[in-house]
């Protein structure tokens, strides 16, 4: 028998529910199994449904299971059920545990159901020795922003917690924060008519495609935003820095019409540090000059995000994690900050520390066909569970 005998037959559970974040149609049947698993480990399970809240009247509900070791402090673990859709090109079903050699395969088994399963397997085997008290977040919608999920557990959430460990991110380096997102909507407005005339009319979309153009000047203006953080490993500079790239062009009603609208959206990467406002304020200003320099009628139609955050890489526990990590991995662990964003942003306002590690590796695949994980991974990652959660 397999030591991880029980993480895998957790994962191979968790797994068979497809909770699609988009359709949201198994969320209720993964959340009801994973109140079943905490209550088997003794811990006592409550479950918070936003989906009041939501007002779209589909099911969201996020388990807060907690283990009572009357120690003083309390470590939180933040793990996410939910998983983006399958998308084309398995080769595998993708909502069946498959086990070939070293490789377990599956959508979220590496984002992030793996992790969810090796959080239980740490506790099952540290639960009588454990020197912090224990509360597990495991929540929905993270793959659509979280707002109805760790959004709506951290607000109703107003037990006191030492720090956060968000189990929901690679194992090449330790993650102390996260560089959040700003999304937009670009509208550019010209004049409709027939297009055998085009020398009448004013073309949205020619006009799009100039002020496109220019946006690459933003781009590096955004570049130019360097961060006192370090980024990932794979990172093409040493430190984290601002990004700001076009996504989606549309616009035009008919082939023989001139269109009178058009649009792009844009992702906006924060750096850890930068204040949100600022950041839009300084695209406003941007479009409004370079709009006027082409002489396009632009306007920002919407804009929304944010989620950026960092905790002190010198604070204790950052760097007890980091001892404990790189002794298991057997490589030194850098300490730095993500590209993307993650859920630790709902409880950065809590002024703890917030730590992020996972299961993904650099091959995993996540958010593609195949996704996967290696056995040796989840030995590795719950034996830092378990040494962390025990020291």
């Amino acid at each position: 028998m397999s030591s991880l005998e029980y993480e895998i037959n957790v994962l191979r559970n968790l797994i068979s529910f497809n909770t699609d974040s988009i359709t949201k149609k198994h969320y209720k049947e993964c959340a009801n199994y994973l109140v079943k698993e905490c209550k088997s480990l003794g811990m006592d399970v409550t479950a918070l449904d936003a989906s009041l809240e939501s007002k779209d009247n589909l099911d969201r509900p996020n388990i807060v299971a907690k283990y009572n070791a009357n120690k003083d402090k309390t470590v939180a673990l933040l793990m996410h059920y939910d998983v983006v859709p399958p998308g084309k090109g398995w080769n595998k079903n993708p909502f069946e545990l498959t086990i070939e050699k070293d490789k377990l395969f599956g959508r979220g088994v590496a984002d992030d159901k793996g992790n969810i399963a090796v959080a239980l397997g740490a506790l099952k085997e540290a639960k009588e020795k454990l020197k912090y008290n224990i509360v597990m977040f495991l929540v929905c919608d993270e793959e659509v922003g979280g707002e109805y999920g760790a959004g709506y557990v951290s607000k109703n959430f107003s037990d006191n917690i030492d720090e956060v460990l968000v189990l929901d991110a690679g194992n090449e380096f330790v993650g102390i924060g996260a560089s959040g997102v700003v999304f937009g909507e670009i509208k550019v407005y010209g004049e409709q008519g027939h297009a055998g005339y085009p020398f009448m009319y004013k073309n949205a979309i020619e006009d799009l495609i100039r002020l496109a153009y220019q946006l690459k000047d933003f781009s590096l203006l955004r570049a130019g935003k360097i961060s006192k953080f370090d980024a990932s490993p794979i990172s093409p500079v040493k430190k984290n820095f601002g990004r700001f790239t076009i996504t989606m062009l549309g616009g035009g009603e008919k082939e023989n019409v001139i269109p009178s609208e058009a649009y792009l959206r844009f992702d906006m990467r924060l750096i850890p540090e930068e204040d949100v406002d600022e950041a839009i304020n300084e695209l406003k200003t941007y479009l409004l000059i370079l709009s006027n320099k082409l002489g396009i009628k632009a306007e920002l139609n919407w804009i929304r995000g944010g989620g950026n955050y960092y905790s002190d890489p010198d604070h204790a526990s950052v760097k007890k994690f980091v001892k404990i990590a790189s002794q298991i991995y057997g490589k030194n662990l850098s300490v730095g900050t993500e590209f993307g964003g993650n859920d630790g942003r709902y409880f950065a306002n809590r002024n703890i520390p917030i730590i992020s590690f996972g299961l993904a590796g650099r091959d995993s695949n996540f958010h593609g066909p195949d996704e996967h994980i290696h056995l040796k991974d989840i030995e590795k990652l719950k034996k830092l569970l378990v040494d962390y959660l025990t020291t």
